[in-house]
């Protein structure tokens, strides 16, 4: 008999004596501090018990390769009638020896799939929202790849991944200022719309200006139509990887998030001087105020300086739905036009002998 079949062979007898020992714990006799959100002493009672550990991680055929200083606790009350109430998973990572778990119920076992993370009770205390550490893992290659299988004889849908070693997270993910450190790009934040949280791709510019931009326009070569009406520009459109207009929907929400924000448009003249405006206080009303701008503290550059004056002057516009069709190559400055529509028109409008590796973005900070 090879090796590899008697493993096999052990293996499942361990599955079946896990499945014949009670695990003590009922989903009536968990408690309290145990629900969604809790966090979880490393020396608690409900961690400490190795048989129900070893028999739940076996049960869930969790197979995988850990250091030795990390450590999985996994408990699975009723696990002897099958019912998979709750499922926890721990990892010491070093770090005050608490975990922030969370706990999965049935359904959630069986449909839920991403990357599964859990946070180091020190790097929580940092956190604005709880969930954003948990539900927004960004996995690296040190993450192991492990299926859960709720018996012996059915392997379900969901594929899970655990982060063993640090965790490649930043406070609050609110803003692309928490992924300054990194190279600019794509990135999830997360976007209160009371009572929920959305997340949300945004492009980060992690070099400009000290990084930390969140890019809510580009223009380059028109490959993008930019004359459009109210609802394109309250929704957004385009590319992040290209030409695009993040949405005046999504500007609002991240401008009035309790921080104050500062405006930066670039007009990117490769090789050339590449001058900007910029406005220290910056924020857009709802589209019930109709997107109005709130803006204070300008400053730029002298080159290009009427581009940048028409610029300053587009920011005391108010937006009307009525008007928002307006041709931007029409555009004759009524003050019924919208501020974007000023802006993107008084940005894009380039000498033709201009048109030669120049590019223009508009973004905005946390102060």
């Amino acid at each position: 008999m090879s090796l590899n079949l008697l493993g096999k062979m052990l293996l499942h007898q361990i599955i079946l004596f896990c499945f014949l020992i009670p695990s003590g714990y009922t989903q009536e006799s968990l408690p309290v501090r145990f629900e969604e959100g809790s966090i979880i002493p490393y020396n608690s009672e409900f961690l400490t018990d190795d048989s129900v550990d070893t028999c739940a991680l076996f049960a869930l055929g969790v197979d995988v390769d850990v250091p030795k200083r990390t450590k999985f606790r996994i408990s699975i009350p009723d696990i002897a009638t099958d019912q998979v109430i709750v499922a926890m998973i721990g990892i010491n990572m070093g770090c005050d020896r608490e975990f922030y778990v969370m706990p999965l119920s049935q359904n959630d076992t069986l449909k839920w799939k991403g990357c599964w993370s859990v946070c180091p009770l020190k790097e929580i205390k940092k956190f604005e929202d709880k969930d954003s550490c948990l539900f927004e893992c960004q996995c690296s290659e040190s993450c192991k790849e492990i299926q859960l299988i709720r018996n012996p004889h059915s392997i379900q849908d969901s594929t899970w991944y655990v982060c063993k070693m640090s965790l490649m997270y930043t406070p609050a993910r609110s803003s692309c200022l928490n992924f300054s450190n990194r190279p600019s790009g794509i990135f999830k934040v997360y976007i209160t719309d009371k009572p929920t949280v959305v997340y949300k791709d945004v492009y980060c510019d992690s070099e400009t200006d000290g990084g930390g931009w969140t890019v809510i326009m580009r223009w380059k070569d028109g490959s993008v139509d930019f004359n459009r009406g109210w609802t394109d520009y309250k929704n957004g459109f385009g590319s992040l990887e290209g030409e695009f207009w993040i949405g005046n929907e999504i500007i609002h929400q991240l401008t009035n998030d309790g921080h104050t924000y500062t405006l930066r448009v670039d007009m990117i003249n490769y090789g050339r001087e590449s001058p900007f405006a910029k406005y220290s206080q910056f924020s857009v009303g709802s589209e019930y105020e109709k997107f109005v701008l709130h803006f204070s503290g300008y400053e730029g550059a002298s080159t290009f300086s009427g581009r940048l004056t028409k610029i300053n002057g587009c920011m005391s516009k108010k937006g009307d739905e009525d008007n928002a069709m307006s041709v931007m190559n029409q555009f004759g400055n009524p003050d019924e036009v919208p501020w974007w529509i000023c802006c993107i028109n008084a940005i894009t409008s380039r000498p033709s002998n201009m048109w030669v590796d120049t590019y223009d973005v508009m973004m905005i900070r946390p102060n």
